[in-house]
């Protein structure tokens, strides 16, 4: 009895050691075995090790505001006159709440007069150099943080006025003198004074002899725009 229990108990340990080296293998190590993990960021035909990289699109950046200078109209030569004493203007103010259009002179100083900050000096700028001060000057004392303002170039005319044959307002052309001028308006009345002629420009007045300018005693005048020429009657 004792003898068959010790033969049964020998049998199965041989059997377990038989399926414990089997399993052990050649080399009597149990085999390392990877953990199971899931393929991420892959697509169909492409190898785990090129892993798809997701794409991030920045926004765009949003524009932002600026002052815009608008050129005005008008010719090249109006463009780059500098403004002087007696200009007529037009002025535009746009992009603020209340826009507003008026007509100023530029006054014997040299100034114009803009609505909440006063004086600002223009004499000697062109109209586009003049429209980028203002704007700055509006800007820079915290008034109105965007503004475009508009300077319309002087009327590119003159006048002629009193003992002519055709008085009236003429349009101005580059580097026109005061004969060429009245040439224009035609000769003389037979009661016109020539040697009294009056060049009225803004506040000052000039008196000119054309009797002497014709003799080449004197050098003829440059018309500029917004002149008023004005013969005036003989006293005789």
């Amino acid at each position: 009895m004792r003898n068959g229990f010790t033969g049964k108990w020998v049998f199965g340990w041989m059997i377990l050691c038989f399926v414990l080296a089997g399993c052990a293998g050649p080399s009597g190590r149990v085999p390392h075995m990877t953990p199971y993990r899931p393929l991420q960021n892959r697509t169909v035909g492409q190898s785990s090790k090129a892993a798809v990289k997701p794409v991030i699109q920045t926004p765009a950046a949003a524009p932002t505001m600026t002052n815009r200078v608008v050129e005005t109209g008008g010719d090249d030569d109006n463009q780059s006159r500098r403004l002087q004493a007696g200009d007529r203007l037009e002025i535009n103010l746009r992009a603020i709440p209340n826009p507003e259009n008026m007509k100023s002179v530029v006054d014997e100083n040299g100034f114009l007069n803009f609505p909440f900050i006063g004086g600002v000096k223009v004499m000697g700028l062109t109209c586009s150099e003049a429209e980028r001060l203002v704007e700055k000057s509006y800007v820079d004392g915290g008034i109105y943080r965007h503004i475009t303002v508009i300077i319309v170039p002087p009327e590119s005319e003159y006048a002629v006025q009193g003992e002519v044959l055709r008085p009236g307002p003429y349009p101005l052309t580059r580097d026109m003198t005061l004969m060429q001028a009245l040439s224009r308006a035609g000769r003389f009345t037979d009661f016109a004074d020539s040697t009294r002629v009056r060049l009225i420009r803004g506040k000052e007045t000039l008196v000119v002899n054309v009797q002497r300018i014709e003799q080449n005693k004197e050098k003829d005048l440059t018309v500029k725009p917004g002149d008023v020429i004005l013969v005036p009657k003989s006293r005789w």
